[in-house]
């Protein structure tokens, strides 16, 4: 009797512990990179430790599927738990398919950065920022040094950068730049980062606010910029071949390109660079001044929020996936992602001022003096972005002039707006 009313008491208890058992499936395109597979694995230990019986489990996505594949699982209301974002029209255009978080977050909003890339337009806040991200050019010091320029005092102005590409080329077997375009998004990086090279504070309100045509020489000079790019043979050759974070990248670090306009935060950054090429090969500079002065240009480092995660509207485990997004910004575990990745991470307690790192001080220095929220590429919509990426792709295969792509990004938008509005 004693033994069956055992084996019924382990029976109840096993049934009690399947019953508490609960996943939390988030998708993400970041956790099959072991250095943010150390991050991770630091909050996952510990939100499980404090959540017993609960199983955090990420699913690694391809990153040039990834919003394909969320936006299948957004139409059927099914998929993971947690899903992660990229601040700006990623996060708002897709708005509706996760709850608000404003009293959710209510504790930490002043703890973190980055919030307005992750809000929707009535300030409903979508996605808790894990990072800063913006644009940055860093360029290999050794063949500065073999082209005879000076690898401390990179270009400043336009003209400066057009002597500076002409000896790379004349005098290495280097190309100036790497762009990987095959995903067509790279042409946003460079619209990003060289509006803030001329741009005013009231051509960004504009544009921000949609005021601001195609048409107009704010947006007309920068495709003129990329064609300029692709025409005078600056960027390596089979760019539209390339990945922007694994070919293009792998390409610079091989001294192959002696500049690549690349990201301040967890991937092709100066961690990245700095590990593989060593930290005294590698510098990093802002964006060039385009037609103005240098001396009266102030420093501006396009920047905003990076990346987010969101839990998604049709989730039952909502509590507990808002408890993990609180565990994924902790301070000790933003600490681990900011060393073992170069993360910029939003959490503003997190202690970075030690770090030994000459590309890391002068990026956490911009980021002091002369942070721009709210690049350009975060305010498109996503026609918009999506035809500026073809055109992109069409003018480094000269199929299309720098004329051309711009008529048809504004018939596109202003398409769009019409929609919008009826």
């Amino acid at each position: 009797m004693k033994l069956n009313l055992s084996l019924a008491l382990l029976g109840m208890t096993a049934l009690a512990t399947a019953a508490q058992a609960q996943t939390i499936t988030v998708w993400d395109f970041k956790s099959g990179d072991p250095v943010v597979r150390t991050y991770l694995d630091s909050v996952e230990t510990a939100f499980e430790a404090a959540h017993p019986g609960v199983d955090i489990k990420h699913v690694p996505q391809p990153h040039d599927q990834y919003y394909n594949v969320l936006s299948t699982a957004i139409s059927a209301d099914s998929g993971p738990d947690i899903a992660i974002l990229h601040g700006g029209t990623p996060t708002r255009s897709r708005s509706n398919a996760f709850i608000p978080l404003n009293e959710e977050v209510e504790d930490i909003v002043d703890k973190l950065a980055g919030w307005d890339a992750f809000s929707a337009d009535d300030g409903t806040i979508v996605a808790v920022p894990l990072t800063l991200q913006g644009y940055a050019i860093y360029y290999n010091k050794e063949l500065y040094k073999e082209a005879g320029l000076d690898p401390e005092n990179p270009p400043q102005t336009w003209e400066e950068l057009e002597t500076v590409c002409a000896a790379i080329l004349e005098r290495t077997d280097a190309d100036c730049f790497v762009v990987g375009n095959k995903s067509s998004t790279q042409i946003g990086t460079y619209v990003a980062g060289f509006a803030v090279g001329f741009w005013t504070e009231e051509d960004r309100r504009r544009f921000i606010a949609g005021e601001m045509d195609w048409t107009e020489p704010q947006l007309t000079r920068l495709i003129e910029l990329w064609e300029h790019f692709a025409r005078e043979g600056w960027f390596k050759k089979g760019a539209n071949s390339l990945e922007t974070y694994t070919d293009a990248v792998n390409e610079f670090m091989r001294g192959t390109a002696a500049h690549d306009f690349g990201l301040i935060s967890d991937t092709a950054n100066w961690r990245q660079f700095e590990d593989f090429m060593g930290p005294e090969n590698v510098g990093v500079m802002l964006p060039v001044a385009i037609g103005v002065d240098p001396e009266t240009q102030t420093d501006r480092l396009p920047a905003g929020g990076g990346i987010g995660y969101a839990v998604t509207r049709w989730t039952p485990h909502q509590e507990l996936a808002a408890a993990y997004l609180h565990e994924l910004v902790k301070p000790e575990h933003m600490k681990v992602f900011f060393e073992t990745a170069g993360a910029i991470v939003s959490n503003k307690n997190v202690d970075v001022a030690a770090t030994n790192s000459p590309g890391a001080k002068k990026i956490l220095a911009w980021l002091d003096c002369c942070l721009e929220e709210q690049h350009p590429s975060a305010f498109m919509n996503a026609e918009e972005q999506g035809e500026m990426r073809r055109q992109g792709h069409l003018l480094i295969s000269g199929d299309v002039t720098s004329e051309e792509a711009v008529a048809s990004i504004q018939s596109v938008r202003e398409t769009a707006q019409s929609q919008t509005n009826q």
